[in-house]
């Protein structure tokens, strides 16, 4: 309102400032937890109610490439889960057959019966983990 009748106060200029200011941090901190919906609100209103400046812009800018980077790291994160999953199942796969094979040889079956003595069980273990 100040504003209105006077658009070159500095006091009512500063103080929008200030409350600009804590706007963009509060927005930051949400942004910085990943709270993206509620940053994204949070600016719509800032701007609705001080009004689109290219400090909100610049910060509308900063929430989206922060959800970029987060979820491309979510990701790479569901990728290196899905890969260690595949690997702790190799492992397993691998150590049955060890045990397979050491029983094969304990019990002398060493190149028969096909498909379950020891040799095979061996080999087989060398082609997933040469």
């Amino acid at each position: 309102a100040v504003l209105k009748m006077d658009p070159d106060n500095s006091a009512a200029q500063q103080g929008i400032a200030r409350v600009t200011d804590g706007t963009i941090a509060a927005i930051d901190k949400l942004t910085q937890k990943s709270d993206f919906s509620n940053a994204r609100q949070l600016l719509d209103n800032a701007i609705k109610a001080i009004g689109d400046q290219a400090r909100l812009t610049a910060t509308r800018s900063r929430i989206d490439k922060a959800e970029n980077i987060w979820k491309q790291e979510q990701a790479l994160a569901k990728l290196e889960a899905e890969k260690a999953q595949r690997e702790r199942e190799q492992q397993q796969k691998i150590e049955r057959l060890l045990a397979d094979a050491s029983a094969a040889f304990d019990e002398n079956r060493l190149r028969t019966p096909p498909g379950d003595n020891a040799l095979g069980l061996y080999r087989a273990v060398l082609k997933m983990d040469p």
